[in-house]
């Protein structure tokens, strides 16, 4: 029983804080126009009879999609159930953290880290745009490919315990899995995994000759969800297509033209990289004397004076106040910046380690550690130079967060121990972590603050911020004079109309966004209209200005904006700075 307790508390614990993060943030996780309308409406069309890549432009792998139709076709679709459904995932993602982290370091640890999950990651909001949080994703391929990565990390775990077969192939389908999703999460958790599974395998030398077997069924069982994908897309499509419908985004993940854009450059860090290397060094100096500070302090201050869990907090409201007076001049939200660093030297050190242990126990839990840093090493290339909570970092910043908390508490106290407990470091980084969850978390407080306007109706009502008065009466516009049967295209984004309104685009193109329009090329996409012009087309005026660009129909897209502009009228007359301009096909009368 007492070995019981201090579980049954961490679990009421972060299962309380679940409830009221959901509670507090609930409908304001989307943004009303941006992103994650796509990820209702491909879904929802995927339930309604349509097929992935043949009826739906898509770019990703279809784990995702399909998944969320699944759950639409039972359920209806809505938004409430797709927030259900990602809810349930929230709590899968703490439980798989917890036992992760409490594997690689300890209980208190794995607390800290699920709670530092829960608060600055699953429900943030750091930016004007939604979409970077657990609840309505951007992309669900990024949040899936994750939470599937979390769990081959720890089927790689036990079976580095217990060298089941049965265990390596269940870590290997879920690798396989996540090849299904998203290219950057798909490829960090291949070779994490892979070179884990390698690393127990090299570790392990009685079983020299297992080894090949083993490498066998691991490949095997990696390779059969994408064969199994490709197999069933097949009875739809042709080969061809259902092959390059699971590689999904692979097939453009060099492509010059996407990965030149002005937006992956800034998201990497790359625009102006000499900056960027400054201020991630300036960052890890930064750390590393607070570290240094705060271990030197607590040598000296000797436990046997007075009681550890006092000097933890003192050490934790001295150390807070001092940051809270720094607070107004200190970037907070720069201080990720130094996790590619951590993670790089937890990945070499553990994996030495790994090789030269002795001991099976304590061989497991580095080979764990060493697969885990790799990953969030890997995880965090697209943002290498420019590490964040917010944008992409909600993801790709996590499990290296979760990282760096297990190594300051569990692994960097005792290798700095001089007389000392701990105590002090310990007591420092928590107020440290305050410190940067607070200062997160009230930006998400603000910007959800600013969500009042409610749009949409039934389970699919969502808080907006000012833009959601203007979109709500769209939607009412829409409804009111368009039949049911209509087709809608909402040019260049914002496929929640489409979704809101259950008016679907008559082409497979969701989106005409720069990246879209580089990977199928405006030729398609124009041939797409022109063979099935949609009753209706909705102009969005969506700044550009974060891909270099002036707009739609301006520096990009001009003959499909040229095209619009021939065969469509305005349904009313609209001021030209109008930020959404409903038109009807010129040769439709009204009904």
């Amino acid at each position: 029983m007492p070995r019981a307790t201090p579980a049954i508390a961490a679990i009421a614990l972060l299962g309380g804080a679940f409830v009221a993060l959901l509670t507090w943030s609930w409908g304001r996780w989307p943004d009303v126009l941006v992103d994650f309308g796509r990820e209702l409406y491909v879904p929802w069309q995927l339930a309604s009879g349509r097929v992935l890549y043949r009826d739906v432009a898509y770019f990703n792998g279809p784990l995702s999609p399909y998944f969320n139709a699944l759950w639409f076709a039972l359920l209806g679709p809505s938004l409430r159930v797709l927030a259900l459904v990602n809810g349930a995932l929230v709590l899968l993602f703490v439980v798989l953290l917890y036992r992760l982290l409490e594997r690689i370091g300890s209980r208190p640890s794995a607390l800290i880290g699920c709670a530092t999950f829960l608060l600055l990651f699953a429900f943030g909001q750091q930016l004007p745009i939604g979409n970077y949080n657990y609840l309505a994703p951007y992309s669900h391929e990024i949040t899936h490919g994750t939470l599937l990565g979390l769990a081959a990390l720890l089927l790689l775990d036990r079976f580095a315990r217990t060298e089941r077969t049965r265990d390596l192939v269940a870590c290997a389908v879920c690798v396989g899995l996540a090849l299904l999703t998203k290219p950057e999460v798909a490829l960090a958790v291949v070779v994490a995994v892979s070179a884990g599974v390698l690393l127990v395998l090299a570790a392990h030398r009685s079983a020299a000759r297992r080894r090949p077997r083993s490498l066998a069924v691991y490949v095997g069982a990696v390779a059969l969800p994408p064969f199994l994908a490709a197999g069933l897309l097949a009875l739809a499509l042709p080969l061809g297509d259902a092959v390059a419908g699971v590689l999904g985004g692979h097939r453009w993940l060099l492509t010059d033209e996407i990965t030149s854009l002005r937006f992956y450059r800034s998201t990497m860090g790359t625009l102006v990289p000499s900056a960027s290397l400054r201020t991630v060094a300036t960052w890890t100096a930064a750390w590393l004397l607070f570290l240094a500070v705060a271990a030197a302090l607590d040598a000296v201050w000797r436990p046997q004076r007075i009681a550890s869990h006092v000097r933890g907090a003192i050490a934790f409201f001295a150390t807070l106040a001092v940051l809270l007076l720094v607070r107004g001049d200190v970037r907070w939200m720069q201080a990720l910046l130094p996790l590619p660093v951590v993670a790089l030297l937890a990945a070499v050190g553990f994996t030495l380690a790994a090789l030269r242990a002795r001991d099976d126990t304590r061989r497991a839990r580095l080979v764990l550690a060493a697969a885990t840093a790799l990953l969030s090493l890997l995880l965090l290339a697209k943002i290498v130079l420019r590490v964040r909570a917010a944008h992409y970092g909600f993801v790709l910043a996590m499990p290296a967060t979760m990282l760096a908390i297990v190594l300051i508490w569990d692994w960097l106290v005792p290798l700095v121990r001089r007389g000392g407990d701990g105590a002090v470091v310990r007591g420092a980084l928590l107020a440290a972590l305050a410190v940067i969850v607070a200062v997160h978390f009230e930006r998400t407080a603000s910007f959800y603050a600013a969500k009042t306007h409610l749009v949409g109706r039934g389970g699919d009502v969502l808080r907006a911020d000012g833009r959601g008065i203007e979109v709500a009466r769209l939607l009412s516009e829409i409804e009111r004079g368009t039949p049911p049967g209509a087709t809608l295209a909402v040019v260049p984004e914002g496929a929640m109309v489409n979704y809101l309104t259950r008016r679907p685009s008559s082409t497979p193109h969701v989106s005409f966004m720069p990246v879209e329009m580089a990977m199928f090329g405006e030729d398609e996409m124009l041939a797409s209209l022109e063979r099935r012009p949609p009753d209706f087309v909705l102009l969005v005026a969506r700044p550009m200005h974060e891909f270099g660009l002036a707009g739609f129909g301006v520096d990009y897209g001009r003959r499909i904006a040229g095209w619009i502009g021939a065969h469509y009228r305005p349904v009313s007359p609209s001021p030209d700075d109008a930020p959404l301009v409903l038109m009807r096909r010129a040769a439709q009368r009204r009904r």
